[in-house]
């Protein structure tokens, strides 16, 4: 698009703009004021001498117009938009409505502007886009737009390289609850509540030595009740480990060989997310969960810990007591690596 040279008194400095290229789909249209901004020129009678169209590149299908939305929200160009520069807008002034493009500038382009003499012009584009496509309707507009914004939408949702790992924390937090209740409600069978000797044949030695109480028909039927929820209970942390193993060994496979499930996924969980437990080094990793300790010995002067959580991985649960500091700094870096590299996977 050729642009004549504005002027306008109460915004920033004027930039001779040749080339506006619409990369992507924009949101419906807003009426602009054309009082008292001398800068925005949206009305249908001024437009030709404002601006006029010089190349114009339609998407062929909505996975093409995802894909170049997606790209030009990342900051980058896809494939499609840097040959269409290349045919139109080489060693020419580009300007762009987002300013994380302007890091493009000098690759396709010889520069890149966005200040607010921009944004006001893109705004009087958008508003007369109908105008300057021939055949392009304000009817087909709306739907378009609507369509590519739940395309998008549904992209994000569908994948997202920070949450992948949403239902490993979850899970983990889940099964370290269930571990906990079922060591109460075993206490509870195992202390408070004991069976008559008449019941079990196979108790009767034990029964000799017991105390044993009276027990009614009531009390037998909450032993049992409480008895069916405990095997419900271990029935469902075994599937829920099975689920833990499964999610591990998909998303982080090469964290899960070092370490195994349960530490990868506390490791995880502490961490935040996969994403983030990537930005740590591997000292970082070596002593994760174990910050009070570290803090409350730089506090006192006296030694810090050698591991955190890392410590019931077995590679460091079976070294002997004089090489499990080694052990655990070794396993740190390389688990460092392993999670940079499924992060990696998912991030690309």
């Amino acid at each position: 698009m050729d642009f004549g040279r504005v002027h306008p008194r109460s915004m920033a400095p004027a930039v001779r703009i040749r080339s506006v290229v619409p990369v992507c789909s924009a949101p419906p249209a807003r009426k602009m004021p054309t009082t008292g901004q001398e800068g925005a020129s949206t009305s249908k009678e001024k437009k030709d001498t404002v601006v006029k169209l010089k190349a114009f590149s339609k998407f062929e299908n909505t996975s093409e117009a995802l894909e170049a939305a997606t790209k030009i929200i990342e900051g980058t160009a896809s494939k499609g938009l840097r040959k269409f520069l290349r045919a139109h807008c080489e060693d020419e002034t580009l300007a762009v409505a987002d300013s994380s493009l302007e890091m493009h500038q000098g690759k396709t382009v010889k520069e890149c502007v966005h200040n607010n003499a921009v944004m006001e012009l893109m705004r009087g584009v958008r508003s007369q886009l109908t105008e300057l496509i021939a055949g392009l309707g304000a009817q087909d507009l709306a739907p378009m737009s609507l369509g590519l914004s739940h395309s998008l939408s549904r992209y994000k949702l569908k994948f997202s390289p920070d949450k992948v790992d949403t239902m490993i924390i979850q899970a983990i937090g889940l099964l370290d609850d269930l571990d906990k209740e079922l060591n109460t409600y075993a206490m509870k069978l195992e202390n408070g509540m004991t069976l008559p000797e008449e019941v079990e044949t196979e108790l009767k030695e034990a029964s000799l030595i017991s105390m044993g109480t009276e027990v009614s028909e009531v009390d037998l039927m909450n032993i049992r009740e409480l008895c069916d929820q405990v095997l419900s209970l271990a029935e469902y942390r075994a599937q829920l480990y099975d689920y833990l193993k499964s999610r591990m060994n998909t998303i982080a496979p090469n964290l899960t060989a070092l370490v195994g499930e349960l530490v990868g996924a506390r490791l995880i969980a502490h961490g935040g997310s996969l994403m983030n437990l990537a930005k740590q080094p591997g000292s970082t990793v070596q002593i994760l969960g174990a910050e009070k300790a570290l803090f409350r010995a730089l506090k006192t002067k006296h030694s810090t810990p050698k591991y955190g959580l890392i410590f019931h991985a077995s590679l460091v649960g079976q070294a002997a007591p004089k090489t499990k500091g080694k052990i655990s700094r070794s396993l740190a870096a390389k688990a460092a690596l392993a999670i940079r590299y499924d992060s990696w996977r998912w991030s690309r």
